[in-house]
């Protein structure tokens, strides 16, 4: 994607240009590297699961810093942060084809393909 398409996409409304807007300032490119680069100096994936859930989690205190605590079950209720990180993953794993597959661990109740 070039400049002048995220561009493009930060400047729709609503939820999808927020979201843009979110990515363009917590660049996925930049993840990506960092990743390569960790793996690189031996980091096991226990390593980058734990930094990637303190990073995540340190947004969530930010978050919550913001729009005053969770008064308002914005970080722990089903509708809030926790229950959209659950949703947003099911669906990223339950989504069929394309170019990526996720395995998931043989453990009971997981099916893996």
């Amino acid at each position: 994607m070039d400049q002048a398409e995220l561009n493009r996409l930060c400047q729709l409304p609503g939820l999808e240009g927020c979201l843009w807007r979110l990515l363009r300032s917590w660049d996925p490119d930049v993840l990506s590297r960092w990743i390569i680069q960790e793996k690189a100096r031996g980091a096991t994936p226990d390593m980058l699961v734990h930094c990637v859930a303190e990073a995540m989690s340190g947004a969530a205190f930010v978050l919550a810093m913001h729009i005053g605590g969770d008064k308002r079950g914005m970080l722990l209720s089903e509708r809030g942060l926790l229950g959209q990180l659950r949703a947003q993953i099911n669906h990223k794993l339950d989504v069929v084809g394309g170019q990526h597959k996720i395995i998931l661990p043989e453990v009971p109740g997981n099916k893996v393909q």
